[in-house]
């Protein structure tokens, strides 16, 4: 998360208040909702929270794992449609 100052527009990280407990949890979503808690947000808006973090982190991976396997681009596969030429 960033932050802009309305007199610098560079933007700078936002650090957690200095009040603010250390997370016990060592596992991401588990300090999610160990944050959450600490804030008293409502239950389904921890809920969400952990489902968007869930669903970026698969998201991540899938695509990671997709773009290690696909072909280097402008190179076509000899598939039903193509006649395998550079295009």
């Amino acid at each position: 998360m960033y932050s802009t100052n309305q007199t610098d527009k560079r933007r700078r990280p936002v650090l957690p208040a200095p009040d603010a407990p250390r997370l016990k949890s060592v596992r991401l979503l588990d300090q999610v909702r160990e944050r959450i808690r600490y804030k008293h947000d409502s239950i389904r808006t921890e809920r969400q929270y952990v489902y968007w973090v869930r669903y970026f982190i698969r998201f991540n991976a899938l695509y990671a794992r997709w773009s290690a396997q696909a072909p280097p681009r402008g190179v076509s596969s000899p598939g039903r449609y193509g006649s395998g030429a550079v295009s």
